[in-house]
């Protein structure tokens, strides 16, 4: 009885089934976490002032089938081409989850031998070593269109709360166990655009400015993807980094004495609320979109 799913895709985006009658995950392993953590000592107590989980190897056994010897090793063969296309990730979902999870993965090691006498299976150990934490399949997307707003609030999934032409309460849950880039994307004309982001206590935690008339903007604040689009007249602009209003910064530390984040802002575990302003009366549409990731699913 298949009791969990697992995938995998390839850099030409292919698909390959670990659950399907030719081949078969078995005994997988390395599906929770590990962490490393620094603390100083005082007294008979230690005081944690860092903390960081582990990225983790899977393991199992490929179980290749077949009606015949050729087709198990055939299927190998398969395998071995589909792998060849990196970058990879793996794909998984848990028996009690309506989603599914990914990870960057490489495969370290693809043990093989001969067919197995007693079952009739070629067994092949595999390893393969997460490069990210899991992250949601799925896609956190808030659409906010001002043209619709006039003051009112919405029966939305995330509750919002909005005051003149400012958006003034976006409110972003992060259910992951880890802090995760987001993308913000702003179409329509606006002049020098801030966002800042608070915690649930409201402390900020990191702040965002740029300057000059834009009728579009998009900043992505993933370590993996991070980059920056501004366009004006539908004509994307060079150099977009040359806008960042630098002096509108202060160096500090929040309220839990870690790096104030600058433009791109990483979004911590639990709620937070963007505050997203403009120098001008702004009419148009605010797209903000994350994947939580998780140490363990």
């Amino acid at each position: 009885m298949i009791y969990r799913t697992f995938w995998l895709t390839n850099y030409l985006g292919q698909e390959y089934s670990l659950n399907s009658s030719k081949v078969f995950l078995y005994t997988p392993s390395g599906l929770g976490f590990t962490k490393s953590y620094e603390a100083t000592s005082m007294g008979n107590v230690e005081v944690v002032t860092a903390e960081l989980v582990n990225l983790s190897d899977v393991s199992g056994e490929l179980l290749f089938n077949g009606s015949s010897n050729a087709d198990k090793y055939g299927e190998y063969d398969n395998f071995i081409n589909f792998i060849r296309e990196k970058p990879l990730k793996l794909h998984y979902m848990p028996p009690n989850a309506n989603i599914s999870y990914n990870a960057s993965v490489v495969i370290t090691s693809l043990d093989k031998s001969e067919i197995n006498s007693s079952d009739g299976l070629l067994h092949c150990p595999i390893s393969m070593h997460m490069t990210t934490h899991w992250e949601s399949d799925d896609v956190i997307e808030i659409v906010i269109d001002t043209n619709d707003l006039n003051g009112k609030s919405y029966p939305l999934d995330y509750p919002y709360a909005y005051g003149g032409m400012d958006l003034n309460n976006i409110r972003m849950i992060n259910k992951g166990t880890e802090e995760i880039g987001f993308e913000l994307e702003i179409t329509g004309t606006m002049e020098n655009p801030e966002y800042i982001i608070y915690d649930a206590n409201f402390a900020p935690y990191g702040d965002g400015a740029w300057t000059g008339t834009f009728d579009y903007f998009y900043i992505n604040s993933s370590y993996e993807d991070e980059s920056v689009i501004l366009k004006r007249s539908d004509i994307p602009l060079v150099n977009p980094m040359n806008y960042q209003n630098l002096d509108h910064f202060l160096v500090f530390e929040d309220v839990r004495n870690t790096e104030y984040d600058y433009n791109f802002i990483q979004l911590r575990c639990g709620l937070s609320t963007m505050v997203l302003t403009f120098a001008n009366e702004f009419s148009g549409v605010v797209k903000v979109r994350f994947k939580p990731r998780y140490a363990t699913v």
